[in-house]
Parts: C-alpha cells; structure tokens; sequence
C-alpha cells in the first residue's frame, strides 16, 4: 500500500471519529436536557424559564411520604425550590411534618425532640411564593423528573382558571442530571460567615446508625486523615494559620438497637432484622484522628450548630452525606472538598482525586483566601 494511500485512509478515519464524538455529543445533550432522560428538548424548558413566573401552579415538598433524617429531607426541601426556580413556576413552602431520624444520641436515647424539629422549621423557612387559593387540585409526585415535571407546567399553561399545587418527594432524577439548579439555593443559606485570621477545615465525618445499615456510605478514616495532611500540607506552604475541626455522631456507651428503636423502622440491616445491633464507641475508631494537627473534636454537638459550622467553614470536607451536600450548597464563600457518591458535585466543588488537580485547585483557593483575609485585617485597622 503506498504512503499517500495509507495517508487518505488515516484522515478519513479521523473525520469519522470527529463526526462520531459530535453525533454522540448532541445525541447525549439531548437525551439530558429535562433531567429526566426523556429525550424532550432543553429549548422548551429554556423557553419557560423566560417567560413569566406562572401563579397558577406550584411546587411544594411532600411533607408526609418520606419522613427521614432531618439533612436527607431539607436536601430534597430546597430542590423543590430550586425546581420551582427552573421550570418558572411558584413556589408553596411546605415544612417539616417529623423527623424520622434524628442522630445517634435520639437513638441512644431512645426518643426525639418535637424543640428540635421547630428549631429546623423556623430556620429552614423559605418564603412561598403565593398563597393558596380556596380551591385547587393538588398532584402527588413522588419522582420529579424532567418529562413530567414539563408536562404538568404545559398543563397548568393551558388551564389558566385552575390551580395546581404540586407535591414532590424526590427531585433527584432531575436535579442529580442537571446540578446547577441548585445554584440559587446557595443566596438563601441563613447562616453568615465570620471573618476570621484563622483558616477553619470543617471535616464532616457521616458515623452515626451507619454500621447498622448502609454500610456502604462510610468512607474509610484513612480517607479523611490522607485528605486533611495533604490540605495542612498546602496551608503550611501558604503560611496560613489553620484550625482544624472534626463534626461527628458517635455512642457514649456501648447499646443494643433494634428495629423499634427511634428512627430505625427500615434501617436495620435488611439480612438480619430480627436480631438486635449492638454499636459502641470503639467501632467508630476516633483516635484514628489523632494524627491530625490542631484538631478539635466536635463530638454529638447540636445538629443545627454543626450544619452552620460546616455551611460557613473555609473547607468542608464532605463524606457521603445529605448533610454535607446541604452545607456545601449554603457555602458561600468557603471551598468544598466533594467525596464522590450519587449526587454530583457543583462545578467549583474540590475533587480529591487526581491529587495533582485537587493540588492545583486547592492552592489557588489559598491564594485568593490570603487576599481575602488581607483586605479583612485592613478593614479592621480602619475601624
């Protein structure tokens, strides 16, 4: 075969691989575009969040379906918002009816705190939208994906003189494909950073009822400890003063748990649910951490305190968590180191691996982070 032939075929097959990756591309774009995998076109979605908010249909959260821990349940609260704020429809605000799971120390206990689910509700308030009118025709959606979501605003669009509040449970399937709706939840985080000379690494570590089911979701310690010495690694390159703190659930005493205990109907391990579980403190290998510098341990401290400390720190590290991904989202200002699980991190979210990205990504952060403290120290000699 001669060279210019042998030529002609490589750039033909290049022009076809070029062709293929764009087909695919657009094919996938497509396919993606509502969220929900349905192949209906994002341009109509677009076209929806131009035009003006419709009052005649809403989104509220299904308060009384799926009634789990508090972090689970708030996740899915603001994704009905940030729902609402996609398709351009109003949005109704529905609080928190119970808490099913309410941490390892209700559970040691053996009870939960009605105080502590009207502390969520006041705190966890976003305004509605509108007011329901006397009558409307309420739909019960319990998988918000992207078809349904735009035909039931297609619906509303074309029934002007009926309303329709519309209750959702899980947002997931629309909002895991397309995680920048939650952008506009990050404005209404109701906790406020305070500057500080010290740079705060928050490291949520997700114990609790876990060894008794879902054992899945636990990332190993040494995932954290890696983590966090390659971070005070970089913070001591930078000279920047750190702090680090450790936010966990762990017993005080070593317990039985059964199915009946608080917040536990179908969370025992599936393959042995008639027997009892016993946790204790050594399970969870505390010392582990130890062997981070600066450590302060905040251990079973208030869960709306610890979801401020993470929600305002300088660096959250997330575990697999509800929790963690609420506080990310309420981040404002800090950096959030992503553990990757089966919902998608925001795009200016930290992956640690590969580590020399998380390397690159983590000293810019520094840098602007040095900036920021600088101008804040000026501000405080002016005043």
């Amino acid at each position: 075969m001669s060279a210019s032939l042998q030529t002609t075929i490589a750039l033909i097959l290049v022009v076809l691989t070029v062709v293929a990756f764009f087909y695919r591309w657009l094919r996938d774009r497509k396919k993606s575009g509502c969220g929900g995998g349905c192949g209906c076109s994002f341009n109509k979605i677009k076209f929806q969040m131009e035009e003006k908010r419709l009052t005649n249909i809403a989104f509220t959260y299904a308060n009384t379906v799926l009634c789990d821990g508090a972090g689970s349940q708030l996740h899915r609260l603001y994704g009905v918002y940030a729902l609402s704020r996609r398709f351009n429809v109003s949005y109704y605000h529905s609080p928190l009816k119970e808490i099913g799971y309410q941490g390892v120390v209700a559970l040691e206990k053996n009870e939960n705190s009605a105080e502590l689910l009207k502390r969520y509700n006041d705190i966890f308030n976003i305004p509605s939208d509108i007011e329901l009118p006397k009558k409307f025709e309420i739909i019960s959606l319990e998988i918000g994906d992207g078809e349904a979501l735009a035909k039931l605003v297609q619906h509303a669009r074309e029934k002007k003189n009926k309303f329709f509040l519309v209750a959702l449970v899980c947002t997931a399937p629309f909002s895991d494909r397309n995680p920048t709706v939650f952008e506009c939840v990050k404005p209404l985080s109701p906790f406020k950073k305070k500057s500080s000379p010290i740079f705060r690494v928050a490291i949520h570590v997700r114990w609790g009822d876990l060894p008794i089911g879902h054992a899945e979701r636990l990332l190993p310690n040494d995932y954290y400890i890696k983590a966090a010495t390659k971070v005070i690694e970089l913070l001591e390159k930078a000279k920047i003063p750190f702090v680090c703190e450790l936010h966990t659930e762990l017993p005080t005493k070593p317990f039985l748990v059964t199915a009946d205990h608080h917040g536990m109907k179908n969370r025992i391990d599936r393959y042995r649910p008639e027997e009892p579980v016993m946790l204790t403190p050594e399970q969870y290998g505390i010392s582990d951490f130890d062997a981070i510098p600066n450590l302060q341990q905040r251990i079973n401290e208030d869960p709306i305190e610890t979801l401020e400390a993470l929600a305002t720190a300088d660096l959250l590290m997330m575990s697999k968590s509800s929790f963690s991904y609420l506080a990310a989202l309420f981040n404002q200002e800090g950096s959030v180191l992503y553990a990757p699980f089966w919902h998608p991190p925001m795009a200016d979210w930290i992956k640690w691996n590969p580590p020399i990205l998380f390397t690159e990504a983590f000293e810019e952060y520094c840098e602007k982070w040095k900036k920021m403290a600088a101008k804040n120290t000026k501000s405080y000699e002016k005043e």
